[in-house]
């Protein structure tokens, strides 16, 4: 393999795995917070708040936390599927994106050494 496709490949691996493994289960938070504070009316108060990782991740926490409090008496679709359902759908597509990634790498050096 040349040397400019081994240095891009270096740079561009750890980014894309990283991204792979952390944007799905932001998302997943994410929309766990957008479902559970759905207003009735007017702007959603987490619309310009979305690039803030940290404020979704302690706004997540808090939901846990009520949740864990008040579990009995909150309804299933409305509170318990966005806060588990969502960051769980987001885990799996997490898990399912670094393992296609780490098989097309795998494939992609595989491919490499067999045509040396």
């Amino acid at each position: 393999m040349k040397t400019p496709v081994l240095f891009l490949i270096a740079i561009l691996t750890p980014v894309l795995l990283c991204s792979t493994l952390l944007v799905p289960a932001f998302a997943g938070m994410f929309a766990a917070d957008y479902l559970v504070y759905m207003p009735s009316s007017g702007p959603h108060p987490m619309a310009d708040k979305w690039m803030d990782p940290f404020m979704i991740y302690d706004t997540y926490g808090v939901l846990l936390d009520y949740w864990f409090k008040n579990r009995a008496s909150l309804d299933f679709v409305e509170h318990t599927l966005p806060i588990f359902g969502a960051p769980l759908a987001g885990a799996i597509l997490s898990l399912w994106l670094t393992y296609a990634l780490g098989k097309r790498l795998f494939n992609l050096f595989h491919l490499s050494a067999s045509i040396n």
